[in-house]
């Protein structure tokens, strides 16, 4: 699978006319490599890759990437810089600008003199943005571990529970299921603390009547899952009741239309334009997904401006929502895969509103 991210990068490089790449963001580097240390570059030529390291992470570099050459630095990331740049006699090379300060660039810059930086678009975040039947198997097993955590968890959901023991207990199933940890900090937000999409967990705790927002992730073999649901303590508020089906509606919708070559924000519009015509559409505040993968959020992102068209072996997620300050919110979100005749669900957890109810 490696060889074939190579492969796809160097055409790639090829195409934009790309001689020397130097990749700078860790997962990048993990997945043109294999290699899952720290503090780490990859370099590479038309026919040569380097692993460029130090002393803690050399004998981890030769074992996970045996087909690059590992060179560990002394002190400075520059001077094995500097080592495959005279090796190889480069006048300029290109890096991912977006990962390296502006302080550090300036320091390579004069420690490496008479050669040309040039910072590149994204380069391997679009190889990454489709994936191939392994990855999506690993996915799927992020999904199954979170769901069966999650499971497990709501049967604990009762008044007087902490919003922070719920992430605790949510936390630690996902673990205990092999799990690494939690794809992202997980969100438990009852009560009108649930109107902040993003909210943080805290000392308040449930109690009967709430509705909680549980958006939760696993991560496991080097990729994530990241899904939400909404559950309801006890009887349903009608307004939550009323929020609650507009949106997982709008999320259905979604999910039907979804097609190969539709661009991003047409996908955005099918959600956006239900919930608005239901009379909250400025209560849908975020975009209506994203890319999912070896990191929670990543290409693409399906909102009102990305015309990019959305490819067979994207994986995404389809999260759209209501929020109501002094009230509380909804959000109901699957991770979904992008077939050539559709979308599939990823995952099995239920969502219809009589099945929230605990």
């Amino acid at each position: 699978m490696k060889n074939e991210r190579l492969r796809k990068l160097r055409e790639l490089m090829r195409k934009r006319g790309i001689n020397a790449f130097l990749i700078t963001d860790p997962i990048n580097v993990e997945y043109i490599s294999g290699f899952t240390g720290g503090d780490s570059y990859a370099f590479i030529l038309p026919r040569d890759q380097y692993i460029l390291t130090d002393g803690r992470y050399t004998e981890m570099a030769q074992e996970e990437a045996p087909g690059f050459e590992v060179l560990t630095r002394k002190l400075k990331m520059a001077e094995v810089i500097q080592k495959v740049a005279r090796k190889h006699r480069l006048k300029e090379f290109s890096f991912e600008g977006f990962s390296i300060t502006y302080d550090t660039l300036r320091e390579y810059k004069k420690a490496l003199g008479g050669i040309r930086w040039k910072a590149e678009r994204p380069v391997v975040h679009t190889l990454r943005r489709t994936k191939g039947p392994e990855e999506v198997a690993r996915i799927k097993k992020c999904v199954a571990v979170a769901e069966e955590s999650l499971r497990v968890v709501r049967k604990q959901l009762k008044p007087g529970i902490s919003e922070n023991e719920v992430v605790a207990e949510l936390d630690y199933q996902m673990r205990k299921r092999g799990g690494k940890g939690p794809a992202f900090g997980s969100i438990v937000a009852a009560g009108a603390h649930s109107s902040q999409p993003h909210a943080a967990a805290g000392a308040r705790k449930l109690r009967a009547g709430d509705a909680v927002t549980i958006d939760w992730g696993a991560k496991l073999d080097g990729y994530n899952s990241d899904q939400t649901r909404v559950f309801f303590m006890g009887k349903v508020h009608p307004k939550f009741h009323k929020i609650y089906e507009i949106v997982l509606q709008a999320q259905k919708l979604a999910i039907e239309a979804l097609k190969p070559g539709m661009p991003a924000m047409k996908l955005d519009a099918v959600a956006r334009n239900y919930i608005t015509q239901h009379g909250y559409g400025p209560q849908f505040s975020h975009s209506l997904g994203h890319g999912l993968g070896m990191e929670v959020h990543e290409f693409p992102i399906m909102n009102t401006s990305n015309k990019l068209p959305l490819e067979a072996g994207m994986v995404v997620t389809i999260e759209p929502g209501i929020y109501i300050p002094g009230f509380g919110g909804v959000r109901v979100e699957d991770d979904v895969l992008i077939t050539q005749k559709g979308a599939k669900v990823l995952g099995s957890f239920p969502k219809e509103i009589e099945d929230m109810i605990v």
